[in-house]
């Protein structure tokens, strides 16, 4: 086994259409079918290390590693235990976990881990496992887990486990910003279902040559859970409204289930600025950063 280092990109819902939940009797019962444009960061993420060890450990470091336990609750055990069960025996390999994006925070921290665990082990440990084998591994741990897989900006549909090319879009100059305050994605669909106010379709996406030509074109799709995460969370409503007001902004929407925000810039210098100010504005008891969300322009 080579000493690697993979990068676990933040996860952007740029839009999120949500259904009604699926009705008892049918496949899925419970769960909401999804329509969501996602894409995933050059800069902002996390970072795992993978290095040959007589015993199954995982070490976590960075800003956000007191959150976490790296025990078999953790969803990057969970991950290698799926892999150990799939091939049959132990896998033994130190887990180095740089944790640099906040917990329960709708930006696919956790499923983003567990997607590099399942790439990283398969190609370091050379178990040899095939895209559609990791799929169905990823699908068990969790909705966003098989599209962090992809990594690439992508449409996924039904509960995350079917996908559709992307529209044309370029790289989007952004800032990620989070209140700090860790949002309950079963509580927020609860609210969600509670509000019925269910109005799914599948958006139209149509590629776009600029980015304001993007934006404008999203601006007309929503995330439906912004509402419900709203009512449970204010400080995430007051952050989305403050992002709003910031110099050179174009669109600001909440991603995932929250509560991170994301604002797309007219370029990265805004963006920059719009970093700066709001942990001005926050007296720096926020997380804000300035990066780019990949596009997929050919």
């Amino acid at each position: 086994m080579s000493l690697q280092r993979y990068f676990s990109p933040a996860k952007i819902n740029l839009t999120l259409n949500v259904s009604a939940p699926i009705v008892v009797g049918e496949k899925y019962a419970g769960y909401h079918r999804l329509d969501s444009l996602v894409a995933f960061t050059n800069d902002i993420g996390d970072y795992l290390q993978f290095s040959p060890s007589d015993k199954c450990e995982l070490l976590i470091t960075g800003r956000f590693a007191d959150s976490l336990d790296n025990g078999e609750n953790n969803i990057i055990i969970r991950a290698l235990r799926l892999l150990e069960t799939h091939i049959g025996q132990s896998i033994n390999v130190k887990i180095e976990l740089e944790k640099n994006l906040p917990i329960a925070s709708g930006i696919g921290g956790g499923s983003g881990n567990a997607a590099a665990v399942l790439i990283g082990i398969n190609q370091v440990c050379e178990l040899g496992l095939g895209v559609e084998v990791l799929e169905a591994i990823a699908l068990k741990l969790g909705a966003d887990v098989p599209v962090c897989l992809k990594g690439l900006p992508i449409i996924m549909r039904n509960i995350g486990d079917e996908f559709a090319k992307a529209p044309h879009f370029p790289n989007l100059p952004i800032v990620l910003a989070n209140p700090l305050v860790e949002c309950s994605t079963p509580s927020i669909y609860k609210k969600f279902d509670e509000f019925a106010d269910f109005d799914f379709c599948e958006f139209d996406f149509k590629n776009t040559n600029s980015l304001d030509e993007f934006c404008n074109h999203i601006a007309h799709a929503k995330n439906d859970l912004e509402n419900a995460n709203f009512a449970l969370y204010p400080q995430v409503a007051q952050l989305a409204a403050d992002m709003k007001t910031l110099n050179g902004v174009k669109l600001v929407r909440m991603s995932g289930s929250g509560g991170s925000v994301f604002a797309i810039f007219a370029n990265a210098d805004y963006a920059k600025e719009g970093a700066k100010t709001l942990h001005e504005i926050y007296n720096k008891q926020i997380w804000a950063i300035a990066g780019t969300l990949a596009g997929n322009y050919e």
